[in-house]
């Protein structure tokens, strides 16, 4: 390449090309020059000026080299002129320890290739004979300078890619916090601390509540803006000391160190769950969110990392599993508890095929008459080994492990099935209600599931009813609203179980097509002695009827009770004072030829 002119130091060169030299003209070298002598200083600076052959700007440092005068990013080389008589190890120590990553050029008389070696080692760029300099027709200076800045830039952007390199390996793109990688490894060496010097500290599992419904219903784009001001928030929260990383999705691990006393550990976990509480203004949004927190202990709960995150990441899900917003520490029982809850949801996985599951169904009953106006179908598991598996016990692993949605299908064909029975039987069918979970409704199609199985055993919409509960409802109400409203177009009705224990029970009831309320059996606990429960029951039953929608009470048990429902007009109900949930082949037993039978007086 002609147009290239190779710079060399001893035996190694390197090409600068047209562009390259281009670039170098039109910035200006900023040398550093380092001389004892201040004549001596002056006149190297008047010949470097006419040696070089790209305009420069050079500083010339006093004779005190300890002391650096600007900036290290301030210059691009540092030429140290030396005389015979000056330690040139020791002066180019004393540079490297104020300027440590400048490159750097001797300008001396010639030196001994053994004494060259040495201040190679010692991180000198290249050696200029002053010869070379007091002449002003030589290139060596001017080219050995070139080679050192571009060479000094080379490193300097090596360094900078090998860094952001590191920074995207061990750091979540998305919030900036230390992702899985670094965070395992900072809470490792946490641990060979503690080994050291028994100091011991805490691991928060933070998870977001409802973090799902924001993606759902807003997009990625904000919820991915969300996650970024949580991780604002986190950090506010916590010593420079202590490490936040982001673990995936919604979830964040935090390590406190140097923590001694659970107390102390719930104070910082509840600060989090207040600040988190606080709405976040995420551009034309405001969002309320919160979390559940996770909390273990080294070495109380673990001596190793995968340990003390399992149990973190047990006790968040305790704490979820509760409601949610609220912080939980690790304790022993629920090692065992997890192990158990594994097991049972293994066999879950198979009771289906192997006909474990069954549906019962309990009587709803019109408190005036006394006849049976529906059934509720309730699902029951019975093991060979495990025995009969309580449904809060496996409903909710169901849930957590996608389950529900087979199952669910199960039960809606299989209520199907027994409504067929009672037609076949020469009776005539009341409508059965099946529970539906969130997550079922969230499941694309699950309207299509209910009509096919419905045109599949001849089932009329009005002899069909579906209930669920204010969290399935809140948690995609675009999606549930949608649902519902084309069930409602084939008939099928709808309830809203558990009426007045959620948060948000008076907002959703307009926005949905509700055909019944049901008031959850804590309120109709406390009738008629409980003031309060006898008002707030009043209260729902009013409230539904100027909404067009019934009332039904759950778990009536006493005879009183049914006095204290009639009087504020709530005319339905069912509970074991009427008859517990009974096997399929025995709802038989409640029509006497062709017409629904009468209960007994209560």
């Amino acid at each position: 390449m002609p147009d290239d002119r190779a710079l060399v130091m001893g035996a190694r060169p390197i090409l600068l090309t047209q562009q390259e030299d281009g670039q170098m003209r039109s910035k200006r070298l900023r040398i550093l020059l380092i001389d004892r002598d201040g004549d001596r200083r002056q006149e190297m600076q008047s010949k470097l000026y006419a040696a070089l052959r790209y305009p420069s700007v050079i500083t010339a440092l006093s004779e005190d080299r300890h002391r650096p005068a600007m900036p290290e990013d301030a210059f691009d080389i540092c030429v140290l002129s030396l005389s015979p008589d000056d330690d040139a190890i020791r002066e180019v120590r004393a540079v490297r320890s104020a300027y440590c990553n400048l490159p750097i050029i001797i300008v001396d008389s010639p030196i001994e290739r053994k004494d060259l070696e040495r201040l190679l080692d010692c991180g000198v760029q290249d050696h200029i004979p002053r010869r070379c300099v007091d002449c002003p027709t030589n290139q060596r200076a001017s080219s050995s300078i070139e080679w050192a800045v571009e060479r000094g830039r080379l490193l300097r952007h090596i360094e900078d890619v090998h860094e952001e390199f590191e920074t995207r390996a061990l750091h979540d793109p998305l919030t900036g916090l230390p992702n899985r990688k670094l965070f395992v490894d900072r809470l490792q060496q946490l641990i060979l601390r503690w080994r050291r010097t028994k100091e011991r500290f805490a691991v928060l599992f933070v998870d977001l509540d409802r973090f799902k419904r924001v993606n759902d219903t807003l997009g990625h784009d904000v919820g991915d803006r969300l996650l970024i001001e949580v991780a604002l928030r986190l950090k506010g929260c916590l010593r420079t000391s202590d490490t936040c990383a982001r673990w995936g999705g919604d979830e964040f691990l935090v390590t406190l160190e140097n923590t001694y006393n659970p107390r102390d550990v719930k104070l910082v976990a509840r600060k989090i769950t207040e600040q988190l509480a606080k709405p976040f203004q995420i551009g034309e949004f405001e969002l309320r969110i919160s979390a559940s927190i996770g909390v273990s202990f080294c070495p109380r709960d673990g001596r190793y990392a995968p340990t003390l995150i399992r149990q973190a990441d047990l006790a968040m899900y305790r704490a979820k599993a509760a409601g949610g917003d609220r912080v939980q520490c690790f304790y022993g029982e629920m090692q065992a508890r997890a192990q158990d809850e594994l097991r049972v949801e293994d066999q879950l996985g198979g009771a289906l095929e192997r006909g474990e599951l069954s549906l019962v169904y309990q009587p709803q009953v019109n408190l005036r008459t006394h006849s049976v106006i529906g059934f509720e179908a309730l699902a029951r598991w019975t093991h060979p080994h495990l025995g009969t598996v309580p449904p809060d016990r496996f409903i909710p692993l169901a849930e957590k492990s996608g389950l529900i949605v087979p199952i669910g299908e199960w039960v809606i064909a299989e209520a199907c099935r027994r409504i067929v029975s009672w037609r076949d039987a020469g009776l005539q069918p009341v409508p059965v209600a099946v529970n539906v979970s969130g997550r079922q409704l969230q499941r694309p199609g699950f309207e299509e599931t209910v009509t096919k199985s419905l045109a599949e055993y001849g089932v009329q919409g009005h002899e069909f009813e579906i209930e669920l509960t204010e969290t399935s409802v809140v948690d995609d109400p675009e999606r549930v609203g949608q649902t519902l409203r084309k069930l409602l177009a084939i008939g099928v009705r709808t309830a809203l179980d558990d009426f007045g224990t959620g948060y948000s029970s008076l907002g959703i009831l307009g926005r949905f097509p509700f055909s019944r309320i049901k008031i959850d059996k804590s309120f109709v606990r406390g009738i008629p002695n409980d003031p309060k429960a006898v008002g707030i029951t009043s209260a729902i039953v009013h409230m539904a009827r100027s909404l067009g929608m019934r009332t039904i009470a759950e778990g009536v048990e006493r005879t009183e009770q049914v006095t204290g429902l009639l009087e504020p007009g709530c005319e339905e109900a069912q509970g074991f004072l009427f008859s517990p949930p009974v096997p399929g082949e025995r709802t038989n037993d409640f029509f006497r030829g062709g017409a629904i039978d009468l209960i007994g007086p209560v």
